[in-house]
């Protein structure tokens, strides 16, 4: 190992970091940044269990088929940056979507050689049964447990992490 990786690795064990500088975390921080990370995988899991329970898609599915919804039609590259899910794995599960027959094939209105996605009548239905389960869910695990305004304010939190994120990523 080198140098530079021995005090990275040493920078993951001290909270004052490799070179004590402000990339590290402080130790609220490290709890803050370990409790969202817990949180948040605990929370996934338990909506997915709770999914697969009510013999409904598991988040993934859900993600691609909620977010197909709120448009007319989409390509498979769109849809995967919409939900940030890789382009291999979206094409996958569309396929399985197709066969399920939540969701069709259509060719482009202007170019016959673009192959878009949108949802049929049975994926929307399908949507609003686990749409109705999840909110169930996030109700149980998240709104019920927090007060108006700590649920208020997570919201924003994220909504504001978001827009940092896309700023970034756009050059903003």
């Amino acid at each position: 190992m080198s140098e530079s990786e021995s005090k990275a690795v040493a920078g993951l064990v001290d909270s004052s970091g490799p070179s004590g500088g402000s990339h590290s975390f402080s130790e609220a921080e490290r709890r803050s940044w370990d409790d969202f990370v817990s949180g948040g995988w605990h929370l996934f899991a338990a909506i997915n269990q709770g999914l697969a329970e009510a013999g409904l898609p598991q988040t993934p599915d859900w993600r691609v088929l909620e977010a197909l919804s709120k448009h007319d039609r989409l390509r498979i590259s769109d849809l995967a940056s919409i939900t940030q899910i890789s382009l291999s794995t979206v094409s996958r599960q569309i396929t399985r979507l197709v066969e399920a027959g939540r969701v069709e094939r259509v060719d482009g209105a202007d170019d016959g050689r673009q192959r878009w996605v949108r949802v049929t009548t049975e994926g929307r239905c399908y949507l609003v049964r686990a749409a109705l389960v999840r909110d169930k869910l996030v109700r149980q695990y998240v709104i019920d447990v927090l007060t108006p305004e700590e649920f208020e304010k997570l919201g924003a939190a994220l909504a504001k992490v978001h827009r940092g994120i896309v700023g970034v990523s756009s050059g903003s």
